[in-house]
């Protein structure tokens, strides 16, 4: 058996120069955009100090849960704004809460 095997020259097995599907991460597709689109908005219109992770993390779950529809482009929108505001709500809480435990901890303990 001649070891080049299967791939020597003149073999029934055609070895491809360019592969035949561009690479995905050169250009985006237009969802791809849109989601950009509308995190960078939502990220200049926050006004939630640290909410940049949190934003980037609902852009994140909204584009996976449409992305599989057939519509990402219609669904997206409304459940990237959807989950945006979730996260807010939770981060507003969570500084009222660390808020709330620091007065809490501030008062002096009651001696016996």
């Amino acid at each position: 058996m001649n070891p080049a095997g299967p791939f020597e020259i003149g073999s029934r097995y055609k070895i491809l120069e360019t592969p035949p599907v561009p690479f995905r991460a050169a250009d985006q597709s237009e969802f791809e955009k849109l989601r950009n689109r509308l995190l960078r908005n939502k990220l200049q219109q926050t006004d939630v100090a640290g909410m940049a992770s949190a934003l980037r993390r609902a852009a994140n779950d909204a584009a996976a849960a449409v992305e599989r529809t057939g519509f990402p482009e219609l669904l997206f929108p409304e459940l990237f704004e959807e989950r945006a505001r979730a996260e807010r709500d939770r981060a507003l809480f969570q500084a009222r809460l660390r808020i709330r435990s620091r007065a809490f901890l501030t008062f002096p303990l009651l001696q016996s």
